[in-house]
């Protein structure tokens, strides 16, 4: 039963001559696989009936064998180059790309003996993934995953990939496709890399404003350029922007460390919302990056033309949160600031250091607050009742 396959082997291992037809008909039998290899390791035997093993050792996607044996063979070179054609040919035959790819990424695991046959070969591997974006939306299929193919072209030949893959983030029409393969670029650990990609960000940001998705402003964070940070700290002040856009704005703040306060002193000075939250982050993150030195600025670039709370004393209350949550514990070290904008021209500076004033020094408030005994300067959100408030009639009743 087994005199067939046994018959071919001896003949393989006596030296035997074999045509073409001979290699095709061993696609087809029990061990055919092993009688392929064992003719392309030959290297005494013909090479266009060599190759010819090869190209059915693919297209049985054998590929891991094929390699093992090229690998082997004393003639790496030319049979790498011929593999390398094949795939080359293969990526762009959409019936051969997934097969072609793999083969493709194979061989560039050892680019070595491709010589410069390896440049253009990633670069048509890094082509075949970039199509195959975004993963997500798409059913993967095939032994190779598009990010895996990007990857190992790029680690294969890094320049030329490497402006490939920038060339085509600027070209990609969809968001998810172009976040994965920024992504992939971050992947790189190249610099270079990352500042070019930081621009293409920067690009696709600016293009979608307003509409700049959760997604995208995530990457701007996470790509880490100071450009972006700032940008994406100035998206704070546009309450038209989703509340997780905004929200990756003080993430950037974080980031940025006492180099946001620039920033987060414009948006102090937006006239947003009464009910918009941002102000009152900016002034914590101010508060947390700049402490007393910074109070100061932060509370005269509050808008006084700007909308402010004014139902009940819901003004008032916000600001004594202010003073009790962040300046208690520095009571001291603010209370030159605090004395100081009582005689500033901002109102809302003004009612900021009285109520401040009044909560963190009950004993002295009545003498600190002394130029405000006439101000009848109108306080909005200051009362429970919704009485008319001013500067004078707030401070009335503090004890002597």
């Amino acid at each position: 039963m087994h005199r067939a396959p046994i018959f071919l082997a001896l003949l393989l291992a006596t030296g035997c001559a074999f045509d073409g037809q001979d290699i095709a008909g061993w696609a087809g039998v029990a061990g055919g696989v092993p009688r392929l290899a064992g003719y392309l390791a030959d290297a005494q035997r013909p090479m266009p009936l060599r190759l010819q093993a090869a190209d059915i050792l693919i297209a049985k996607d054998e590929l891991p064998h094929l390699l093992a044996v090229v690998r082997q063979a004393p003639d790496q070179a030319a049979l790498a180059a011929h593999l390398a054609s094949v795939a080359q040919r293969g990526l762009a035959d959409p019936e051969q790309a997934g097969r072609s790819a793999a083969l493709a990424y194979l061989l560039l695991e050892r680019p070595e003996p491709l010589g410069e046959a390896a440049a253009p070969l990633a670069v048509a591997l890094a082509d075949w993934g970039v199509a195959g974006l975004p993963m997500t939306s798409k059913a993967l299929t095939g032994p190779l995953r598009p990010d895996m193919a990007v990857l190992g072209a790029a680690q294969a030949a890094p320049g030329p990939v490497q402006a490939k893959l920038l060339a085509a983030a600027g070209t990609l029409e969809s968001e998810e496709a172009f976040l994965e393969l920024v992504d992939l670029l971050a992947q790189l650990r190249d610099a270079d890399v990352q500042r070019a990609a930081a621009g293409l960000l920067l690009a696709r940001a600016r293009k979608a404003h307003p509409e700049v998705s959760p997604a995208l402003a995530a990457a701007l964070r996470a790509n880490g350029n100071e450009t972006l940070l700032r940008y994406l700290l100035e998206l704070t002040r546009d309450p038209r922007l989703s509340p997780k856009v905004r929200g990756e704005g003080f993430n950037a703040s974080m980031r940025l460390g006492p180099a946001a306060i620039p920033g987060l002193l414009r948006i102090l000075a937006t006239d947003l919302p009464a009910d918009d939250d941002a102000r009152w982050l900016a002034l914590r993150d101010i508060w947390e990056k700049g402490g007393a030195g910074s109070l100061a600025a932060a509370l005269r670039a509050l808008p006084a033309e700007g909308r402010w709370s004014t139902e009940g004393a819901s003004f008032k209350d916000e600001i004594e949160g202010f003073c009790d949550n962040r300046l208690a514990d520095k009571a001291e070290e603010v209370r030159p600031v605090l004395t100081e904008l009582v005689g500033d021209p901002n109102w809302v500076a003004r009612a900021f250091a009285m109520a401040c004033i009044v909560r963190l020094y009950p004993d002295d408030a009545r003498a600190l607050l002394k130029p405000l005994r006439a101000d009848q300067t109108a306080l909005p959100g200051w009362s429970e009742a919704g009485e008319p408030t001013t500067f004078a009639s707030a401070i009335k009743g503090l004890a002597r």
